[in-house]
């Protein structure tokens, strides 16, 4: 700040002008004038919450099945899945599909890359059964867990946009 100071005051240049007569003195005392009082209350009632319950943890129920022949579960239904064999089932027009656990003579659950709970399941024939039903690849379902079957029930999401 002084090094600014001394370049302004060794300054010829006409430009300059010193920092007192830039305004006219009663300018200067109407500029300084109090604004109005502060409101210190607040009307919450037109605010947004954020609380514990919006943190950045994912709670995605999303199984996405891939053209590649890969099953991608979700971190939040693969922490509930605790087998490492599952059976999937498909319905007639590809928009329902069923994740089911067994003990033997089901497809391996893997880890998926990087993450910690999510799976991945590799079935090509599920992917050639989803194209013959005409839905383009990727696709995504949306799970919730059925008590009566004992499964994951998958809902494909994207109806509209993956049909032929």
């Amino acid at each position: 700040m002084a090094r600014l100071r001394k370049m302004i005051d060794k300054s010829s240049s006409s430009d300059i002008v010193s920092l007192g007569s830039r305004l006219p003195e009663e300018a200067r005392t109407e500029i300084r004038q109090e604004a109005s009082p502060v409101k210190e209350t607040v009307d919450l009632r037109f605010f947004t919450v954020f609380d514990a319950g919006c943190r950045n943890v994912k709670m995605s129920d999303r199984v996405t099945v891939t053209e590649k022949g890969d099953l991608y579960i979700s971190n939040y239904v693969g922490s509930q899945i605790k087998g490492d064999q599952v059976i999937i089932l498909l319905n007639d027009k590809g928009n329902i599909l069923v994740i089911r656990e067994v003990e033997s003579n089901g497809l391996r659950l893997r880890t998926a890359k990087g993450k910690v709970n999510a799976k991945c399941v590799s079935c090509r024939a599920l992917t050639k059964a989803m194209k013959d039903r005409g839905v383009n690849l990727p696709a995504r379902f949306r799970a919730r867990f059925d008590r009566d079957i004992n499964g994951w029930v998958c809902r494909r999401v994207d109806d509209e946009n993956n049909r032929k």
